[in-house]
C-alpha cells in the first residue's frame, strides 16, 4: 500500500506541476513560474522518496526472483531518477517559456 500511496503523490505533484507549467508559458505571470518550479521540485522529491521505497521495498524481491532489478521501459532505477531530474533542469525548455 505504501508504493501505491508513493506513486499516487508523484503522479499529482507531476500533473499540478505540468499545469502550471503550462499556465506560465500562456500567462507569462511570475507567480505561474514560481507555483510551477515549486511544484516541479515537489515532484522531484516524491519521486525521490519513491525511487527510495522501490530500491528498499522491490528491488531485492525482482532480483531475487528474476535476476533482475526494477526496470521501466529498459531504463533501471537509477536512469529514470537521472531522467527526472533532467526534466526538472529542463522545466522551461520542455514548456517553452521565454526567456527571462
Amino acid at each position: 500500500m505504501q508504493g501505491y500511496r508513493l506513486m499516487a503523490r508523484y503522479a499529482e505533484r507531476k500533473v499540478a506541476a505540468s499545469a502550471a507549467a503550462l499556465m506560465f508559458a500562456e500567462a507569462h505571470r511570475p507567480e505561474d513560474r514560481a507555483d510551477a518550479e515549486r511544484l516541479a521540485d515537489e515532484t522531484l522529491a516524491a519521486y525521490l522518496e519513491t525511487a527510495d521505497f522501490l530500491k528498499v521495498q522491490l528491488e531485492p524481491v525482482l532480483t531475487q526472483v528474476y535476476q533482475r532489478g526494477y526496470n521501466q521501459n529498459g531504463r533501471d532505477l537509477a536512469g529514470l531518477i537521472q531522467d527526472e531530474k533532467n526534466e526538472r533542469r529542463d522545466l522551461a525548455k520542455i514548456f517553452k517559456w521565454p526567456a527571462p
